[in-house]
């Protein structure tokens, strides 16, 4: 059997979208794509550059633009630094002016107005996107816009949205935060971000809320990403292979079959 572990993504038949997820490779937690030692416009000009670098890549196909904005990030609020919207219209515009043909993935806001949520729990990091109906990402370059929020379980949802509001009762439910943009073909939606930890005190719960999601994903034809695939972030989100890369979580692939489209050829 030839050794294949040196085959490139490209010759694995494997498409890449490319993610920017952190600030800084030891923090985890950043609600913008901006701080105090990164400028708001610094999001345009990094985009810019790995457009640049990997335009004529064949398998790149997108950009997902920033993971989970949340906290003080708003949707179409006209505020010059935290508007997520007109962000990710700027940084859309800017990968396009190297790689026209990429999809741009822009993930959802925690609440419309960046403000705290006080009558109702907040939306799970990235995945409010109820904005997005009536305005919509315009970008120069048409039909390139996805939507990606994240879907995680009860477990993980609890967990977050106590550390970052105060509120353990999330809504991680598909139809109140983005739903309607698949029933009224707004725009195609990718989950970014699926996961549960399926251990612990909510094992169970989580058992029963994959199920049930995995189900309506493929019901509605919606697409999806992992997370993770790696022990990274086991603690967390769960993952699918064991921290020595050599052993597959069997039960979570197992919950996931529908949504896969394998066999796979090599």
């Amino acid at each position: 059997i030839p050794d294949t572990r040196s085959l490139s993504a490209s010759q694995r038949g494997l498409a890449i979208i490319f993610e920017r997820r952190l600030l800084r490779p030891t923090d985890g937690s950043d609600a913008l794509w901006f701080d105090a030692a990164h400028r708001p416009d610094q999001l345009v000009d990094d985009w810019s550059f790995v457009a640049q670098r990997y335009a004529t890549f064949d398998n790149v196909i997108g950009a997902h633009l920033a993971a989970g904005p949340h906290g003080d990030a708003c949707w179409g609020c006209g505020d010059d630094e935290l508007d997520w919207r007109a962000a990710a219209e700027r940084a859309g515009d800017a990968v396009h002016g190297d790689a026209p043909d990429w999809l741009i993935f822009v993930a959802g806001v925690e609440t419309l107005d960046g403000g705290p949520c006080v009558d109702a729990p907040c939306a799970p990091w990235g995945s409010n996107l109820l904005g997005a109906v009536d305005a919509p990402v315009a970008l120069d370059q048409p039909n390139k816009v996805v939507y990606a929020p994240s879907s995680f379980g009860p477990s993980v949802v609890t967990a977050v949205d106590t550390a970052a509001s105060g509120s353990a009762d999330g809504d991680v439910s598909i139809d109140r935060w983005w739903g309607q943009l698949i029933d009224d073909d707004v725009a195609p939606v990718v989950v970014l971000g699926l996961g549960a930890r399926l251990d612990g005190d909510d094992g169970a719960t989580d058992t029963v809320w994959l199920d049930e999601r995995v189900a309506e994903l493929a019901d509605r034809g919606i697409g999806f990403s992992y997370q993770s695939l790696n022990a990274n972030d086991a603690t967390t989100t769960g993952v699918l292979v064991g921290e020595n890369w050599d052993a597959v979580n069997d039960e979570l692939a197992a919950q996931l079959a529908p949504l896969l489209a394998g066999p796979f050829g090599p």
